[in-house]
């Protein structure tokens, strides 16, 4: 591994803006169904990097169905994040998963709209050894009374365990609507 990779790989580690966005509503629409959830021109430059964006898009999706054994599944065990909103480090997936959850309970709370959609727009993977870094825009389509659309920029960082590809850290500016 490069020390410029390893340099970025600690930078974002270190420098994580957001928790990962969190999700309003359970994702589906009136009817009950489950929303759409897409990858739209993935930049996977070979076989390990598609894998990685296949996991973000696994992980977008086990969130998006509030299945948090599974978006386990593709997190390390040491996963971190820094919450901006306490300011303090949220450290180990356990505590990642719990934080989510706490987050995305909040935000039921104050809203009461189905989400539509999720869209992984234009990940960008790159894969130097065990260790990977992704950066995509996610959007996130709300229905309801008054339809809205949102965004966030992401930044995930992987890293390699046997065959797997695992989330070690990730951050997100946080959602900004979309016009």
């Amino acid at each position: 591994m490069s020390l410029s990779f390893k340099l970025l790989t600690l930078g974002v580690a270190a420098a994580g803006a957001a928790l990962l966005p969190t999700l309003p509503v359970l994702c589906e629409d009136a009817g009950g169904s489950a929303c759409k959830i897409s990858c739209v021109a993935p930049f996977a430059g070979d076989y390990e990097s598609t894998r990685v964006v296949d996991a973000v898009e696994n992980i977008t999706k086990a969130l998006a169905q509030r299945n948090y054994s599974e978006m386990a599944r593709y997190m390390d065990e040491g996963c971190t994040t820094y919450d901006e909103s306490t300011k303090k480090l949220v450290n180990g997936r356990d505590a990642v998963i719990a934080d989510v959850k706490n987050k995305i309970a909040s935000e039921e709370s104050r809203l009461n709209a189905p989400i539509l959609s999720f869209t992984i727009d234009r990940p960008f993977a790159q894969v130097n050894g065990e260790t990977a870094c992704v950066c995509f825009v996610l959007v996130k389509e709300i229905g309801g009374a008054r339809p809205q659309k949102f965004q966030a920029h992401c930044t995930d960082v992987f890293v390699k365990r046997g065959d797997d590809w695992k989330k070690l850290n990730f951050r997100s500016e946080g959602w900004k609507r979309v016009k």
